[in-house]
């Protein structure tokens, strides 16, 4: 028998403007929702979304994830035994989240994927489910055959779940490791979707890729 698709989902960090303007609208175009990861003091600022733009996202179905107030290494904390700091990063972005949108978020996304097993409790005793570790980022550098290639390679490892992670989606946007331009961004969601069409891969939200949630 055939194997069943990878379940794929399509992550975007850091809340650039970009995302709403250019990447919602291509994932719109396909039937797809993302997850963002939202960094709450930056909201607002130069070449970041406004409440306004996340407010937006989540009535049309697309997901948010905390990640933290202001992308602080959470591991360095960690290290450094401030623990305190951990929580009021966890607590006070998860909490502005839930004002501003009314919907709270499930997911926190570490900043620099930096994370320990201490770090991930008090994100869970803060109420909330860390991210996993596998994510593999697409932007600069980002060439033709490179999303079937990493999902022949995860195909080959058994895995079920990929998470293909973007920053930048416009070069002029002023996020790390972006996109050239909006065109090369959607070559890249037109790969992802040739790879839906040939069965090899199903675009999913985040939450119900992973169900159930790794703990």
């Amino acid at each position: 028998d055939p194997k069943p698709p990878l379940r794929l989902t399509l992550t975007f960090d850091d809340g650039t403007r970009d995302h709403y303007t250019i990447a919602v609208p291509e994932l719109e175009k396909r039937g797809w929702r993302g997850l963002f990861c939202i960094i709450t003091d930056k909201v607002g600022t130069d070449g970041h979304v406004t409440w306004d733009d996340v407010r937006d996202m989540v009535r049309r179905g697309h997901e948010i994830a905390a990640h933290t107030v202001s992308h602080v290494d959470l591991a360095a904390l960690a290290r450094a035994g401030n623990t305190n700091e951990i929580r009021r990063q966890v607590a006070e972005s998860r909490d502005r989240i839930a004002q501003q949108t009314g919907v709270r978020p499930v997911l926190l996304c570490h900043p620099y994927c930096a994370r320990t097993n201490g770090v991930d409790a008090i994100i869970r005793e803060e109420g909330l489910v860390p991210m996993d570790w596998h994510r593999n980022n697409f932007g600069l550098g980002t060439k033709p055959g490179d999303v079937a290639k990493f999902v022949a390679e995860r195909s080959a490892k058994g895995e079920k779940v990929i998470d293909l992670l973007v920053h930048g989606v416009n070069k002029n946007g002023g996020a790390w490791h972006p996109f050239d331009s909006p065109a090369h961004f959607e070559e890249f969601v037109k790969e992802v979707k040739d790879l839906v069409d040939k069965g090899e891969i199903r675009c999913m939200l985040y939450r119900d890729a992973v169900r159930p949630v790794k703990k």
